[in-house]
């Protein structure tokens, strides 16, 4: 992917077999320097926009070694928030841990790298295409608004509950489609939907004075249509408590995101009761 040609190896006789060798040198190197970069951006964990970061290197981690790579599970398995938070909890110590952490994987993945280079193997890489409508459903879909920390804490217990990794959309590549027809592909391999209705946003009718906490628009639209395309047995919403509750949709499983984490037992119950397979197990981390 990497590779830097300059002229066409036939038209100077060269070997092509060497040739495919040279390519395999550059373009391994130039992953290794790529992964570099990311560690050398974290600054030792204190990185000043860890948010910015971790995106960036996720998408860096997913290219260069794929995304069902055990280097990339590991990666996406980091947590930077604690099990349990309040409203004054401080989460920076949590995400120096987390990005150090991710730094140590992206290390021993560029070690790897280096090993199969010297013994003239690659490391393998999964096949990146994505899963078509025509298989069975088996993702959680998330629909999320701008509360990072739910998401995350949301993604990482699914993962654990689920042994699959949560649809996101916005970890996705566009591959030239409309952000509707993005959702629409990732939306078919949805087998259940969970919905954060976090307070993202405030409104109020007309006829109201005082402004009130509400989901952001594409949450609710994106509610909708699991609604239609799933059916209600398969849609949890996740809300916190205060939150303008959404008047034409009714018969959803509603469970309010509580602090001391309740909220994880009802949505694995829901989530087994739609007929997928859970682990038990995964509270013992969560």
């Amino acid at each position: 992917m990497f590779a830097i040609l300059t002229r066409d190896p036939r038209a100077c006789g060269a070997d092509l077999t060497h040739l495919s060798h040279y390519d395999l040198q550059v373009d391994t190197a130039r992953k290794i320097a790529l992964l570099r970069e990311r560690i050398d951006a974290a600054d030792n964990g204190a990185v000043q926009d860890w948010q910015d970061w971790r995106e960036r290197t996720d998408a860096v981690v997913r290219q260069i070694l794929g995304p069902d790579s055990t280097a990339y599970r590991k990666f996406t398995g980091v947590k930077y928030s604690p099990s349990m938070y309040t409203s004054g909890t401080d989460f920076r110590p949590y995400q120096r841990a987390g990005v150090q952490k991710a730094c140590t994987i992206i290390d021993a993945a560029i070690y790897e790298l280096e090993l199969a280079e010297e013994m003239g193997t690659e490391v393998a890489e999964s096949d990146q295409t994505e899963p078509s409508g025509s298989s069975t459903p088996q993702e959680v879909f998330i629909v999320h608004g701008h509360d990072e920390a739910t998401k995350l804490k949301t993604k990482d217990f699914l993962r654990d509950l689920t042994g699959r990794e949560p649809v996101i959309l916005n970890r996705k590549t566009n591959r030239g489609r409309t952000l509707i027809e993005k959702f629409e592909n990732h939306a078919s391999t949805a087998a259940y939907a969970v919905i954060l209705a976090t307070a993202d946003d405030v409104g109020r009718s007309k006829r109201e004075l005082e402004l009130t906490p509400r989901a952001r628009q594409n949450v609710v639209f994106e509610m909708g249509y699991f609604f239609a395309a799933l059916g209600r047995a398969r849609v949890a919403v996740l809300y916190d408590e205060g939150i303008e509750e959404v008047g034409d949709i009714r018969g959803l499983v509603y469970i309010a995101l509580d602090h001391g984490g309740a909220w994880k037992n009802e949505l694995a119950k829901e989530i087994e009761d739609a007929g997928m397979t859970v682990n038990w197990e995964a509270f013992k981390d969560h």
